[in-house]
């Protein structure tokens, strides 16, 4: 009962550090990462929390020999008296809806991302980092990034009419600073782990606050390429009033839940205290801890519930190990 209590109070830290990482006076790029360790801290424990209701036999294993007979043991009880292990049903139940909404979302997103990647258009070199830009000839003002072995990004004619040159730099600074730094694949997690847990862990939470620190930290790194903080802030006002989006898995320099927090953010950036970053370590530090934390209790009981899980006619015993 004890570790069942520690698992369920590392879910509700995870789900209370996703908020407490969007304070203005965190750097974004501390946002981003502290953020992410929630979302991914969140998943991680709530697939070990419902595998361990599944299997709670399995917690008291130590050692990789035990576990086998340990879960055979269990499911074929399972099996034999399910009314009497309904707990046990429903956590599983609930494990595989998880496990397969997480999968459906990603592939998802894959697809998305397939879909948003520009074959055609006039392609105008690269930036410095080596990513191909697209000019599109669409009088629509768009500006976005897409992933890949080699990431795309795509402006439009009429964004360009709707920019000046500084501004024009902006875009592809702050479009590069996503690719750089993985964002695309940070927020693809994160959606696909809101669409496996919402409405029962508050993911969306999270997911929120990733997106306007993603934000934020391109805006952050286009400033500092540049070395001046106002095309940025012209630039996303510019874009937020023209209506600037993106396609489903591209990100967009008109993106992000605040834009009016954005802006003021570059014009008027908060003085971040010396303890902040030192603060930012000792808690991603502490995250890293219960994370692994949590494995430690219930590894063995993810990999005995994926394993069988995994294998419809496998729930009275387990085929590999006969």
């Amino acid at each position: 009962m004890s570790r069942l209590g520690f698992l369920v109070g590392a879910l509700l830290l995870f789900a209370a550090a996703a908020p407490a990482a969007r304070a203005s006076v965190v750097p974004p790029r501390w946002r981003v990462r502290l953020g992410f360790l929630a979302v991914f801290g969140m998943f991680v424990t709530a697939v070990s929390l419902l595998a361990a209701i599944l299997l709670p036999e399995v917690l008291g294993v130590r050692s990789i020999q035990e576990i086998w007979q340990t879960c055979t043991a269990a499911f074929r009880a399972i099996w034999e008296s399910p009314l009497g292990r309904w707990p046990s049903v429903v956590a599983g139940v609930a494990l595989a809806l998880v496990l397969g909404r997480f999968a459906w979302a990603l592939v998802a997103s894959v697809r998305a991302t397939r879909r948003a990647r520009v074959m055609a258009g006039e392609a105008r070199g690269g930036s410095r980092t080596g990513y191909r830009v697209h000019v599109l000839p669409v009088d629509h003002p768009e500006a976005y990034s897409v992933p890949g072995l080699r990431g795309q990004i795509v402006l439009t004619r009429g964004l360009l009419q709707v920019l000046d040159e500084d501004e024009q730099r902006t875009v592809l600074m702050h479009e590069e600073g996503h690719l750089k730094a993985r964002h695309h694949l940070l927020l693809t997690f994160a959606k696909a782990v809101n669409a496996a847990l919402s409405p029962v862990v508050p993911a969306g939470w999270a997911l929120a606050g990733l997106e306007q620190s993603v934000e934020e930290a391109a805006d952050e790194y286009a400033a500092t390429k540049l070395g001046n903080a106002l095309p940025v802030a012209t630039g996303l006002s510019k874009a937020a009033l023209a209506g600037l989006n993106s396609p489903l898995g591209a990100l967009s320099i008109g993106s992000g839940p605040d834009i009016p927090a954005r802006v003021h953010r570059l014009l008027d950036a908060p003085d971040v205290p010396r303890w902040i970053p030192v603060a930012c370590i000792v808690a991603a530090v502490l995250l890293l801890v219960v994370l692994t934390t949590t494995q430690v209790i219930a590894g063995f009981a993810l990999v005995a519930a994926t394993h069988h899980l995994l294998g419809v006619g496998a729930a009275a015993t387990c085929p590999l190990f006969r």
